[in-house]
């Protein structure tokens, strides 16, 4: 059947708060917000890689952010909550970066490609920006929805030892 939520279940408004340990990664912050200037942005890479932390980090400073996390959630849920916070950030009637994080498409994307790309539509009517975190490359019709091109991905990379070198430094290491 499907699901329905309010719009203030589907959303939690703040940023996420970064570790206590957090080594910024400047230059992916940076690409990160150089893409939302554009438009949409997905930020894709393998589990731990980073994509929450970097997106978090980038938006640190941001005033007018949403953040909805969609781990775990089933594609009917998904859709539910996408359809919740497209009506939620309607009634702001103001710019919003927004973040779908955690975004798995499940074996059917058909299923939230719809409230994928009336969320887009939305976003890009109040001149909001949106950004999507995943695991997994996004196929081709949900990065159509979002009107993201390939330019538009910020692939997460793993440490490079210079990093691993220089946060250990300042751990005391």
């Amino acid at each position: 059947g499907a699901i329905s939520l309010s719009p203030a279940t589907a959303i939690m408004v703040n940023v996420p708060r970064l570790p206590p340990r957090y080594f910024r990664r400047d230059d992916l912050e940076q690409k990160l917000l150089a893409l939302i200037a554009t438009g949409p942005a997905i930020v894709q890479g393998g589990t731990g890689m980073g994509k929450t932390t970097v997106t978090a980090a980038a938006l640190a400073v941001s005033p007018d952010c949403a953040w909805m996390s969609l781990r775990d959630a089933s594609p009917e849920l998904v859709n539910a909550k996408l359809q919740a916070v497209r009506a939620a950030l309607a009634v702001r009637e103001r710019p919003t970066t927004l973040v779908l994080d955690d975004l798995e498409p499940g074996a059917d994307p058909r299923t939230i490609e719809s409230a994928l790309a009336d969320l887009r539509a939305t976003q890009a009517a109040l001149g909001g920006a949106l950004i999507v975190t995943s695991a997994q490359d996004l196929p081709p019709r949900l990065a159509n929805a979002l009107g993201a091109t390939a330019d538009a991905i910020l692939r997460m990379r793993g440490f490079e030892r210079a990093e691993i070198e220089s946060y250990l430094s300042a751990q005391g290491c």
